[in-house]
């Protein structure tokens, strides 16, 4: 089982919802065993407090303002050769579905960037984003991204696609391949500003210098009591943070956490 493979399965564990959920029903299951009552009684105390945690204190915020913080929005130079976006934008499995491109949270990594584009004319854009599913459906993010890109006045030809990569290492991988970049080039990348400092490392790692452009800032936000809110918060800095450790004990990153 690849790389990829791995991550997805054991994110499916590790999201913390899933992961209190099942020590919640765990332990309620091992209460019934009397061997193991006491022990049971415990993890599902556990999850319960994690649940109370989670609702009571900003976790979620605590990680992502570091990883936010990481690479500030640069001064935009004269010249730019071209603009990289990275996917995670688009609901593949519904945009198949209704027969149009749907935008999800983070759809502001395609709209700057087609800003950008109509700030530097001259400037190639790479949309980089298979799918980030185990079991795909529908077109490929890139080419979802495109079509709202082009409804936006993007010339076409000016688009090249990465429409195979499956993580951020992949976007770096195939971005490259794509952009074909020269020295003394200046491409700009484009993504979440809490993804940025992994996606640095996996661009620096394959040789492709860029200027980070983070967008969709989730800090500073007010801690507000939804649960489902707070808990998605929390898994993207939880997933973002094991995801840089991942890279770094893998060899996919050019530091444990790139800085500027």
């Amino acid at each position: 089982m690849d790389f990829f493979s791995v991550s997805k399965l054991f994110w499916i564990l590790a999201d913390p919802g899933n992961f209190l959920v099942l020590l919640i029903v765990l332990g309620l299951l091992l209460q019934f065993v009397p061997r193991v009552r006491t022990a049971g009684v415990v993890v599902t105390g556990l999850g319960a407090v994690g649940m109370v945690l989670v609702f009571l204190l900003p976790i979620g915020l605590w990680l992502l303002a570091p990883l936010e913080n990481r690479f500030p929005v640069p001064r935009l130079p004269e010249r730019v050769d071209g603009i990289v976006v990275l996917g995670g934008v688009t609901r593949n499995d519904v945009s198949a579905a209704r027969g149009t491109p749907q935008l999800q949270l983070g759809a502001e990594r395609l709209t700057k960037a087609t800003q950008l584009a109509n700030e530097y004319p001259a400037a190639k854009i790479v949309i980089a984003g298979g799918s980030g599913e185990i079991d795909p459906e529908g077109s490929p993010e890139a080419v979802l991204m495109r079509e709202v890109m082009v409804d936006l006045g993007v010339n076409p030809e000016r688009i090249l696609l990465d429409d195979k990569s499956r993580n951020t290492y992949e976007n770096a991988v195939e971005a490259k391949r794509v952009a074909d970049p020269k020295p003394g080039e200046i491409w700009l990348l484009v993504t979440s500003a809490y993804q940025m400092p992994r996606a640095v490392g996996a661009f620096r790692k394959v040789g492709f210098d860029v200027v980070p452009y983070p967008v969709d800032f989730r800090t500073p936000a007010e801690h507000r009591r939804h649960l489902d809110h707070l808990l998605s918060r929390l898994a993207t800095g939880e997933k973002e943070w094991i995801g840089l450790l991942a890279y770094y004990l893998t060899d996919k990153t050019s530091a444990l956490f790139p800085k500027p």
